[in-house]
């Protein structure tokens, strides 16, 4: 396989790694090295990372997403085969490892002038902006939690940021990488928050795996029994779409913006229709434990000018 350590953060030290956990580390390694090659081609391919591999084991062991196992062989190993490892996790990583190779040569350049940095970051450049889209960027400003609704879960809760701090209604609301909710009300300087886990809570939402839509209902009920929220609508006429593929927020929504993390798919079944399918997410957010927040400072209605539906 290729690679390296294009970041020089990371460098596998093998006499110290045990047997099982080695095996486990090259699989995934092998995994990202295909999940590049398959997106990317040989030029994303160059750019594999031992760091990105821990980050792939990483968020594996904290996701659990489904998994993929088999064998393959390769330019480097082309008589036995090797270990392999691939789920949604190698997918973003994969994304992640090219954008990173991309700015890091940037910056080799810029400093350094290195001219082999500045050649692979234009091989590279049509692939970012692509990524650029996938994964969209807003103007944030972080706010603290100063009050809840009584229950187990912060379902309906008051920040320290209002009107004041450029808050607005419909603005959405994250922490970490997921999406909490929206904003209700707003004074000058509070804001109420309505998280996606409440009943009255509905989502357009998007398999990130397929671009298959969907749409997540907020629900109590599976969240005090199973830590799930339910989606329903699901066209999966391929049958593609697996447990543990990740759902974001979809184009098509009027009130949320596109490519924030929901969660991943925990339960998929087919409809008494036969035509569509339904099931459950887990969440990417804690919603017992919920401090601070990031409150995204434009509307979906402000970029598109359009009615606010759901």
């Amino acid at each position: 396989m290729a690679g390296g350590s294009m970041f020089g953060y990371i460098v596998m030290n093998k006499p110290e790694i045990k047997f099982k956990d080695f095996d486990l580390y090259r699989s995934f390694y092998c995994g990202l090295c295909r999940e590049l090659k398959s997106k990317y081609g040989i030029s994303g391919q160059i750019s594999l990372t031992y760091d990105m591999t821990f980050v792939v084991i990483l968020l594996s062991a904290l996701y659990e997403p489904h998994t993929q196992k088999g064998s393959t062989r390769c330019i480097i190993h082309p008589v036995c085969k090797q270990p392999v490892r691939r789920n949604t996790v190698t997918e973003y990583a994969a994304d992640m490892n090219v954008l990173l190779t991309y700015y890091k040569c940037r910056d080799d350049w810029e400093d350094e002038k290195k001219v082999t940095a500045l050649g692979y970051s234009k091989v590279l450049q049509g692939k970012v902006k692509k990524l650029d889209q996938k994964y969209p960027s807003y103007d944030k400003v972080a706010a603290n939690v100063i009050g809840k609704d009584g229950g187990n879960w912060f379902t309906n809760f008051t920040i320290d940021k209002g009107s004041n701090d450029g808050i607005e209604v419909d603005m959405n609301v994250i922490a970490g990488s997921g999406l909490v909710g929206i904003v209700t009300d707003v004074g000058p300087n509070y804001a109420k928050v309505s998280a996606i886990i409440n009943d009255t809570i509905k989502v357009s939402g998007m398999v990130t795996t397929t671009s298959d839509n969907l749409i997540v209902n907020g629900s109590l009920q599976n969240m005090n029994e199973n830590m799930v929220i339910e989606f329903s609508n699901l066209n999966d006429k391929d049958n593609k779409v697996a447990i543990g593929d990740p759902v974001v927020t979809s184009y098509v929504s009027n009130r949320y913006q596109q490519g924030i993390l929901i969660g991943y798919i925990s339960t998929l079944t087919m409809d008494s229709n036969n035509l569509t399918k339904s099931g459950t997410i887990t969440p990417a957010v804690d919603f017992k434990n919920i401090q601070e927040v990031l409150v995204i400072t434009t509307t979906k209605a402000e970029l598109t000018g359009e009615n606010k539906t759901e």
